[in-house]
């Protein structure tokens, strides 16, 4: 079948409704799997490249068409049952169906594609370091349980409930109501459902999505890897007398969290929690171990969401960091430390920038509990940018010798002015990047090999199986 046409031969589109066959050949950033017919792409959600599918399209454009498979003609060899009821409709996991050590070959290639195409050359990038399987007899490689940060979403209830708590259909706002979440640590998952059972309870009212009516928008657990400590966050509209009945009713009982914090978000922006999150029982703070450091962490506070995949990207970026190299080690967007704190306990001389408040203090409260010798590690809140803006106006002889840089930027990538700032006027020899986002790596990588850095290798950890998401250590090396 040729590329569709439009009038007069002009490049059309495949009209929804159309059935089409076709081979499977990529995966996209974005999880989808495509195909083409001529040089028209379709993206086949829940296909496997190498599969040889019929689907069913259900919208497109001049460029692309989306579409649902109708039957699998032929199969790949990597294709596995998915482990989740809600696989499919559900927007948490796109790769289920997908055995995992494919998963993570998959990754690999796509990120290798990406930094190719951003460098003209091929780029060193490592096998996808996976996490451990769990023994599952449909795929006993892939993992489960090992997202120790759960989150649901709360929505308007129906036929008399008051609330229904899931996770957004694919590709909307949508709540799809669930009954498990086979990725969640099973801790806070019990203490998720013991929330919802305690809302439903007092008739509390889920939120339309953008907290204009309903009452309850999120759970948040963290549940502590090596201890039996779920720590839930509540994230409401406003307080209510009904709120407040159901939220000691959640502190009670066998499943409750060890600890339980409100926090009121009233507006209409994608943040999730509100401006503060108060403890109504329970500790402050979690208690977590990572890389040999003790960490306390607060609910605002961003952590890993994986402590098992975190104990990955550690080790990974300790390793890129030599410890005889001199001069000290500056963390750029430090979050709580998780970098930062187990560098000081090895001896190397650290300042962790952070701009989060609650960040800051987890960290400064966490260099206590791992008794990090005094001086060794300091925290500094500030935005990058104004702390490399002072570090640059300061005279080289007035400011202690840079070693080598830590950098673990959101999914944004680094601003421009970091990069002229930092590889541009203090220049590094050494610059350890840790992406959560690749195409903000390749963009990245690109502007740093124009600033005279080469791009030496890239290790991929996998924090989030079954998704389409790349997490990854590069190394940078001034040239």
């Amino acid at each position: 079948m040729g590329r569709p046409e439009g009038p007069a031969g002009r490049p059309g589109r495949i009209r929804p409704g159309t059935e089409v066959e076709l081979e499977v050949t990529d995966m996209g950033l974005d999880g989808d799997a495509l195909g083409r017919i001529g040089d028209y792409v379709v993206l086949v959600p829940e296909a496997v490249p190498g599969e040889r599918v019929r689907a069913v399209v259900v919208s497109s454009n001049r460029k692309l068409a989306r579409a649902r498979v109708a039957r699998v003609v032929r199969p790949s060899p990597h294709r596995v049952a998915p482990r989740c009821r809600h696989f499919g409709p559900c927007g948490g996991c796109a790769w289920q169906h997908i055995a995992y050590a494919e998963q993570l070959r998959t990754k690999r290639r796509m990120l290798a594609a990406l930094l190719e195409r951003a460098l003209g050359r091929p780029a060193d990038v490592r096998p996808v370091l996976g996490l451990e399987g769990s023994g599952d007899r449909r795929d006993p490689e892939a993992p489960w349980g090992f997202r120790d940060k759960v989150h649901f979403v709360f929505g308007p209830g129906s036929g008399g409930r008051s609330l229904v708590m899931g996770h957004y259909r694919r590709g909307t706002r949508d709540v799809l109501e669930v009954e498990e979440c086979p990725v969640h640590s099973e801790a806070g998952n019990r203490a998720a459902l013991r929330a919802r059972e305690a809302l439903l309870a007092r008739g509390v009212p889920g939120s339309d999505g953008e907290g204009r009516r309903g009452l309850a928008r999120h759970i948040v657990v963290r549940a502590a890897a090596g201890s039996r400590d779920a720590h839930a966050t509540l994230v409401a509209t406003r307080e209510t007398k009904g709120l407040a009945e159901a939220t000691r009713e959640i502190g009670r009982g066998r499943d409750a969290p060890s600890s339980l914090h409100l926090s009121v978000h009233a507006g209409p922006d994608p943040f999730l929690f509100g401006r503060e999150a108060r403890r109504l029982c329970g500790s402050p703070r979690l208690l977590e171990t990572v890389a040999g450091a003790r960490f306390l962490l607060s609910p605002r506070s961003f952590f890993q969401t994986s402590t098992r995949a975190a104990e990955k990207l550690a080790g990974l970026v300790l390793g890129l960091v030599p410890g005889g190299e001199p001069g000290t080690v500056l963390d750029l967007y430090a979050g709580a430390g998780l970098f930062a704190i187990p560098l000081a306990l090895r001896g190397c001389q650290v300042v962790a920038v952070e701009e989060s408040p609650d960040a800051v203090a987890d960290g400064i409260a966490s260099l206590r509990e791992s008794r990090v010798p005094a001086g060794r590690c300091r925290f500094v809140r500030a935005r990058v940018e104004d702390h490399l803006r002072r570090l640059a106006g300061t005279p080289a002889a007035a400011r202690p010798p840079l070693g080598p840089v830590i950098m673990d930027p959101p999914r944004d990538g680094c601003p421009e002015e970091v990069w002229r700032l930092l590889l541009g006027g203090l220049r590094p020899r050494r610059v350890v990047y840790v992406s959560c986002n690749p195409r903000t790596l390749a963009r990245d990588a690109a502007l740093a090999e124009r600033c005279g850095y080469r791009l030496e290798r890239v290790h991929p950890v996998d924090m989030f199986p079954h998704t389409a998401h790349i997490e990854s250590v590069a190394l940078l090396l001034r040239g």
